[in-house]
Order: structure tokens, then sequence, then C-alpha cells
């Protein structure tokens, strides 16, 4: 990169940068929501080509063989669909206690969604006499969807990566140089025990996660709480509180699951047991400490759920198939979700026009009102070279 190029994307970069931060300010968290395309990218135009809309092939949704339906990896199992976790560390197919499951190919669409506060007590409420706790515990979640939630700073980040791609490499690009995903995966939670009214403990590693609750008919939720970081939730109805607990800091120590040795941790050709096991015991160890003061029992008493993970049941599995639930679907419902910079639901297509459109004020904003000065004359010949 010649210096008058380097130049010029070390200021853009910086006014990306000043420019994000500036605007913090003017966005209230979870007010941007898409419901409609921007028509095309005609914002980038002749500058950078026309961006090229790509779709993910869908998994398998016919496989039944338990042990083809996860794999070991170094923190736990990976589930893939249609793989549903179940006590004691079992999985099992999906259709043996959901019917009506429209598949992953559907892409699930929330219609709206509102804002949930963390809890700033940091405490849970208290389980009542008789409540039973539902325990789904996960690494990260795995489902496609359609809700996006993002901050400032992960915009800035797509926006650099954007222009230093684009600066470094050539004038035309991909969509994937251009967006950043920032879809909230999901997972379905199917609960079936009928017998005592479910304090559901909804709790994950890593990632964002959106959390489906599907009840059997008969099941009563008397409470709800997320634990971690960039939680979402699609609550079934009833009358019941949802709390969110932040972890991190002094307020919750970070959800951490009991090593096992299934984890491939254990098992990986190379790997130095002793940097990895001691501090994975440590974070168990202060994580199921917390729960013990908070739910009167350990973190993996009862507990559901994999590493990666995209249904869990909790429950018994329906013995006969006209037992088996009726999925709840996102599509359509109001979701709750933590609060962001950006919230918005949309399809691939929608998303990408957002964002292009958002990105694309940024970086001429950045670049004082005019995209072409990132591309003087000269830098255009070399370009074409």
């Amino acid at each position: 990169m010649n210096p008058t190029k380097l130049f010029l994307t070390f200021a853009v970069l910086l006014g990306v940068m000043f420019f994000l931060s500036s605007m913090k300010e003017k966005v209230a968290p979870g007010a941007e929501t898409v419901t409609t395309a921007a028509e095309g990218n005609g914002l980038l135009g002749g500058l950078f080509g026309t961006a090229k809309l790509t779709t993910v092939g869908a998994q398998e949704e016919t496989e039944t063989d338990p042990a083809r339906l996860r794999r070991a990896e170094f923190y736990g199992w990976k589930a893939k669909h249609p793989g549903l976790a179940v006590q004691d560390d079992l999985i099992v197919g999906l259709s043996e206690a959901v019917s009506g499951y429209p598949g992953i190919r559907v892409p699930q669409l929330p219609a709206n969604h509102r804002i949930l506060k963390s809890d700033p007590t940091c405490s849970p409420a208290k389980p009542q006499p008789g409540d039973r706790i539902a325990n789904v515990s996960i690494g990260q979640a795995d489902l496609d969807s359609g809700l996006q939630v993002f901050t400032v700073s992960e915009m800035a980040k797509d926006t650099r990566r954007w222009l230093e791609g684009t600066l470094r490499k050539s004038l035309w690009t991909d969509e994937s140089d251009l967006v950043g995903d920032h879809a909230v995966p999901m997972v379905d939670v199917i609960l079936t025990d009928a017998s005592a009214p479910q304090y559901v403990v909804l709790q994950h590693h890593r990632g964002r996660v959106l959390w489906n609750i599907v009840p059997a008919k008969g099941v009563t939720i008397s409470h709800v709480v997320m634990i971690g970081n960039g939680a979402s939730i699609n609550p079934a109805p009833g009358n019941y509180d949802i709390q969110h607990l932040a972890t991190g800091g002094d307020c919750v120590p970070r959800v951490a699951r009991e090593p096992r040795p299934t984890w491939d941790m254990y098992s990986r050709v190379g790997v130095r047991l002793e940097e990895y096991e001691p501090r994975a015991r440590a974070e168990f160890a202060a994580y199921d400490a917390w729960f013990r003061r908070n739910f009167g029992q350990g973190a993996e008493t009862g507990v559901v759920g994999f590493d990666t993970t995209q249904h869990v049941l909790v429950g018994p599995i329906p013995s006969r198939p006209e037992e088996r639930v009726a999925y709840r679907p996102v599509t359509g419902a109001t979701v709750l979700v933590q609060e962001a910079d950006y919230v918005f639901t949309a399809s691939e297509p929608e998303r990408s026009a957002f964002l292009i459109e958002h990105q694309t004020e940024i970086a001429r904003n950045a670049a004082g009102g005019d995209l072409a000065m990132l591309f003087p004359e000269p830098l255009y010949r070399e370009a074409a070279k």
C-alpha cells in the first residue's frame, strides 16, 4: 500500500471510530426496528459494485441415530438438528417429544420486541415451596434467528473491517465484506413436567441467545430467570415474572459446567490438560457455590443442555406420539431482549440492506461527506492494474 493510500485508510478509520463514539449517545437502546427492506444497495453503487446475497444450506433433518446427532467438542457436546438434549447428558430426536416443528429451513422472525433490563440486585427471586427447578445450562445456542442485536462498537468494527478489506484488496466486495451477521441464535426449551410449578433457570456461557419456551399442556411456570450476557426470550403465556442477571464482575460468576470425561479436552492430542482443567474446575466451583446459595441445589442437579445446543427437553419424554408437545414458534411473537444499541428483526435481504445503508452513512461521514474521497483518481488507476 503506497503512503497516500495508507494515510487515507488511517484517517478514515480514525474518523469511523470518532463518528461511532459520538453517535452512541444518539441511539436509544432498542430504538432501531426494521420490518421492511431498503431497496437495493444503490448507496454503494458505482464505488463498490453489487453485493451478492448468499444462502446457507440447511442441515439434514431426518437423522435419528443418537450417535450421529452430536460430537465431542473441547468443552462438551456439540449437538446438531434434530438433536434434543435430555436429562442425564443424553440426546434423542426432536420428533420424539415435539410435533409441528417447521424445520430449520423456515426462518423464524419475531414480529416485535420489548427491552428487558438486567436486575441490578444481581439476585434471583427465591423458589417458592413446591416449585421444581427446571435447570437448563448451555455453552452457546445454534439455531438461526431473524433477531439482530448488536452494539455501536460492533457496528464500528464491521465498518472498519469493510474499509480495511476494500482499501487493501479491491474496489469490488462481497456482501460478507460489507455487513456483519449479529443474528441471535435460538434454543428451544421444551417443558413437559406438569407435576409441579416450574421455576425455569436458563443459563448460557457465551455469545447471545434467544430462549424459545415451549410448554406442554398442563405445565405451569412460576418464574423464569435468565443468567448470562446477551439473553433474549420468547416467553410462554402465563402469570409469572422474568428476571435477567448479567454475569461477570461482582454480580454473578460466569456460567460454568462441571468438566466431564466426555469433553474433547480430555482426549484431544497435544492438549496440555494442566493448562485447562484447573481453570475449568475453578470456574465451575465458583458458579456452583453461587447457584447453591440462591437455588438450594447444585448447578449440575437435574441439568439439561450441551456446550452447543439447539433444542432441550426438561421433563419426561412423551410416551405416545399423540402426547407430543405442539411446537410454539418465534415467528410473529413479541420477544424480550436485553437492552442494546440496535435491535431489529429482518430477513437476510432486509438485514443486508439495512446494515449496508448504515455502514455507508458512517463511512461517508467519516470521509467528510463524500465516499469518493476514499478513492482519488490515482488510486483508481492503481487498483485497476
